[in-house]
């Protein structure tokens, strides 16, 4: 799990809490699956980082107004590869 401020006493059953998103030194095999929940900050980088790595399953859980946001950067993406 990667949180900033997060307590381990909070998450109990993480098997390791990273202060930030580097991803380097955690051992992700295909059979992983990485979820991508933010709280607005960092999402587009985390989902970034998440895709490189070697897992087969990447999700992200947005809020309503992230989702729409993602989804007219992902059309415009689409419509304009290059740019």
């Amino acid at each position: 799990m990667v949180a900033s401020n997060a307590d381990p006493a909070q998450f109990p059953d993480a098997d390791r809490l990273c202060a930030d998103i580097d991803l380097r030194e955690v051992k992700i095999t295909r059979e992983a699956f990485i979820v991508v929940s933010t709280q607005g900050e960092g999402d587009e980088e985390a989902l970034r980082r998440a895709a490189q790595t070697d897992a087969d399953y990447v999700t992200f859980v947005p809020s309503k107004a992230k989702l729409r946001s993602f989804s007219i950067i992902c059309a415009t993406q689409a419509s304009h590869p290059n740019d």
